[in-house]
């Protein structure tokens, strides 16, 4: 047998209001049988005015305690609400800081001048094998430390083709024209300018350490 979900809030609230007010409608239907068979009786109509006189006060503060029990389930059910997104924007605030913090795969750059000589971009793969990768940075603390001592420059490219993410070289040419103009209005000696390019810098074969890294690029962009 599977078991039952739990109620919600909103579903305890239902179930109380439906609840009273089937009270309501036996305590008006008692009223109207007692009614009845003091009529029928012959007990006169005192009693029955009696009763009539009785039922419309007592009727009105069921009712009255009704709505009131309502609107204070509906009011905590709003403080309620409204602590619960109090707690959720914390927790996305706490996971934006981590996310600019947390390093979970290696800061992967290349020198500038390394970079330029290639003529195309290159994988994560070759650029590692090549050994172009320097200095590849473990924690927050070295990448901040470097980023101070070192100017650096962030690439992202789109893909343009299938195997190629850039068939016609033209996001390196850019990429290259755009590092240099950086220089030399910064006035950097090209030599000392590291790149980091998404296509070097991120995983391409391996899809579990792709998603390290891409979930390390709110480090990159910030650093």
């Amino acid at each position: 047998d599977t078991e039952r979900p739990p109620r919600t809030d909103a579903q305890r609230v239902a179930f109380a209001r439906q609840s009273k007010q089937i009270l309501a409608f036996m305590f008006v239907w008692a009223f109207g049988i007692a009614n009845r068979l003091l009529i029928w009786a012959g007990q006169g109509t005192f009693i029955a005015v009696l009763l009539h006189v009785l039922f419309v006060p007592l009727w009105g503060c069921l009712n009255a305690l009704i709505y009131a029990h309502d609107y204070v389930n509906r009011a905590k059910l709003a403080d309620q609400a409204a602590a619960q997104a109090r707690v959720e924007r914390q927790v996305r605030v706490r996971r934006a800081i981590e996310s600019v913090l947390t390093v979970k795969f290696p800061v992967s750059y290349m020198p500038f001048t390394a970079f330029a000589r290639l003529g195309r971009l290159i994988s994560h793969e070759e650029a590692r094998d090549r050994h172009l990768l320097r200095p590849v940075l473990d924690s927050h603390a070295q990448c901040v430390e470097f980023v101070r001592a070192h100017p650096t420059v962030f690439f992202s490219h789109q893909w343009t083709g299938f195997g190629d993410p850039d068939p016609t070289r033209r996001q390196y040419e850019l990429m290259c024209a755009s590092a240099l103009e950086l220089c030399e209005r910064e006035r950097i000696r090209p030599r000392e300018l590291y790149v980091w390019c998404d296509y070097h810098s991120v995983p391409q074969a391996n899809p579990f350490l792709q998603a390290l890294s891409v979930g390390t690029l709110g480090v990159y962009a910030s650093l």
